[in-house]
């Protein structure tokens, strides 16, 4: 079997018809969609009876809560195909997908992951109580030395995982993005997914890894974002619902009287744990403090703008640092390209809406389009033209 399709859900049962619908309308045969039925309670039962008569869909059911991690595990290890897409519940296919993705795999000799662009749909009431929809044809901005249909050189891979130690993200790590072999998947060490951030933990273990890795320009799949993602809690610069949302991937103990996003916080652990396991392949790269830093006090002045904390609890969390750490923070701040480029995107929508100071290009979508299922019919039609 060619392709496996993983769909770990968890009480998705309002975006799940879609995201199956995706899949299993697309008119290719040598694939599977492995759906993993986390104890839901909801209409998820329902939604895959209405499928149960398609050969290509297998589904798993546990009678008790799994987490995210353990959840992704399970789907994957439950699979059988060469190669793997990750898919999360809100999200879906642009139709083709299958026939681009087999084309590119041909013509470029089968190489172990395909890393290619997606949109983005941010549905209403997802983001700070936003009332419409939001889209964006291209959901991330890759840099000049990504060239469409050329592969990813080794040296490149292991730059782009060190610069993960400095907060500089050149490839997504959603891992919606990518497809990915199990010859790859297999060197990983330990498992594949593992707490706190398993797409993060699995990809820069693989670019680390891998024996060849190519990149698509192509939008070929739609990642959402609703009120059930872990996006919205992410970016909702509350420690509490951060907390919620931590929560939803498996991470219990969150201690919300550290400085700045308890979120962002957990990306050290992650990243302690990719050079615990690949400690040969990531000598002498360090975790930059004062980039860690500048993106905490960013995130307390959004939670002091928002009215989460006082101003005297702002200045509180700034005085916390030693004179070394303030320098450095200034410094970083002077070299770095980000706080100048979320700068200049807060002056640029200073009178949008948020969405558009997150998801760089995102507009407003027509008003009658409201849900994912719209929204990739509405897509579908324009994936030639985007997509040229």
């Amino acid at each position: 079997m060619k392709f496996s399709v993983l769909l770990p859900t968890r009480n998705g049962g309002p975006y799940l018809r879609s995201c199956i619908s995706s899949v299993l309308d697309e008119d290719y045969d040598d694939m599977e969609l492995v759906v993993c039925d986390n104890a839901n309670v909801d209409e998820t039962q329902e939604v895959l009876a209405s499928f149960s008569n398609d050969h290509r869909l297998k589904v798993l059911r546990t009678e008790e809560v799994l987490s995210v991690t353990d959840n992704w595990n399970k789907v994957y290890q439950a699979s059988s195909g060469d190669y793997i897409l990750m898919l999360g519940d809100d999200d879906c296919l642009i139709p083709g997908y299958f026939n681009v993705l087999e084309k590119i795999l041909e013509e470029k000799n089968y190489p172990e992951l395909i890393t290619h662009n997606y949109c983005s749909f941010i549905e209403p009431n997802s983001i700070d109580g936003n009332k419409y929809a939001y889209y964006n044809y291209t959901g991330f901005k890759y840099g000049k030395d990504f060239r469409s249909g050329e592969e990813i050189s080794r040296e490149m891979r292991s730059s782009i995982v060190r610069d993960m130690f400095r907060f500089r993200t050149r490839l997504p790590l959603q891992i919606q993005a990518t497809l990915f072999s199990r010859k790859a998947a297999k060197r990983v060490k330990g498992d594949l997914f593992q707490v706190p951030y398993p797409d993060f933990y699995a990809l820069c273990s693989m670019l680390l890894t891998a024996h060849t890795w190519v990149f698509s320009s192509k939008s070929l799949l739609v990642v959402g974002v609703t009120p059930h993602s872990h996006g919205a809690y992410q970016f909702s610069s509350d420690q509490d619902q951060e907390s919620k949302g931590l929560d939803y991937i498996g991470v219990s103990e969150v201690n919300k009287d550290n400085f700045g996003s308890p979120t962002f916080a957990q990306v050290l652990v992650w990243l302690d744990s990719l050079k615990a396991n690949y400690a040969e392949l990531l000598e002498n790269v360090e975790v930059c403090h004062s980039n860690y830093l500048l993106r905490q006090i960013y995130y307390s002045s959004l939670e002091y703008k928002k009215g989460n904390i006082l101003l005297r609890d702002f200045v509180k969390r700034f005085s916390q640092l030693s004179f070394l750490e303030i320098l450095g923070l200034f410094r970083a701040g002077l070299v770095n390209k980000d706080p100048w480029k979320r700068l200049w995107r807060a002056v640029k929508y200073f009178r949008n809406h948020r969405v558009q100071k997150l998801w760089v290009g995102c507009q407003p979508l027509e008003s009658h389009i409201t849900d994912m299922k719209g929204f990739a019919h509405w897509i579908g039609k324009r994936s030639s033209v985007f997509n040229k």
